[in-house]
């Protein structure tokens, strides 16, 4: 019946409350979050039409400790010698949470906002940033080191890079030859674009609301 289904949805509502109530410590902290092998990403790689590379794969954290790498060299569809126009370029990016296959968005059909770096030393790169409003939840979280870290929607950005590319030029066109991996990160646009803890953003990600 339909009272009977009612109530158990909000028996399980209650047992998920209690569990993220348990969780949090009588100072208020946050509880572990799972380590970062607890998810994958899945990448979508367009230019126009035509699908460059997809696949879901592993993150890693970066040396700095600053952003989670993503090799995408075993997802490339096309054959060596590829070209890309980098005003052409779509990027569809979605965390995959391993123990119930949930998906949490990063960004879909994002194009590229930023390119800079050394071109010299090939350590350009290109910025693709959510073009929807992050989803992390302004849940407060971060404590540690007595230092309260909260999260809002509009200002902790998602941010994905194409590192160390490499173009050629064409017509005025720049055309991306290579590249060495992606990075994912998020910032606090309020702070000079200062990056997030891995830590916290492992919090985040693991207290989100918008998992679907």
């Amino acid at each position: 019946s339909n009272g009977a289904r009612t109530a158990e949805l909000g028996r399980r509502r209650y047992a998920r409350v209690i569990n993220v109530w348990d969780g949090f410590t009588e100072s208020g902290g946050p509880w572990d979050a799972p380590a970062i092998e607890a998810y994958a990403v899945l990448v979508v790689i367009e230019d126009e039409s035509n699908v460059f590379a997809r696949g879901l794969l592993p993150l890693e954290p970066s040396d700095d400790m600053q952003s989670f790498d993503i090799d995408v060299s075993s997802s490339i569809l096309y054959q060596d010698g590829w070209m890309l126009n980098v005003d052409s370029i779509h990027l569809s990016m979605a965390l995959i949470r391993r123990s119930d296959n949930k998906v949490l968005h990063i960004c879909t059909n994002s194009r590229a906002t930023d390119q800079d770096g050394d071109e010299a030393d090939d350590d350009r790169y290109i910025l693709f940033q959510s073009t929807l409003s992050s989803p992390l939840t302004s849940l407060g979280l971060g404590l540690g080191e007595g230092e309260f870290k909260g999260w809002d929607d509009q200002t902790n950005v998602h941010g994905v890079c194409f590192e160390q590319c490499r173009y050629v030029a064409e017509g005025g066109t720049d055309l991306l030859t290579s590249f060495s991996h992606i990075t994912m990160l998020v910032w606090d646009a309020t702070v000079d674009a200062t990056p997030i803890s891995l830590q916290h953003l492992l919090e985040a990600w693991h207290t989100s609301s918008k998992w679907i």
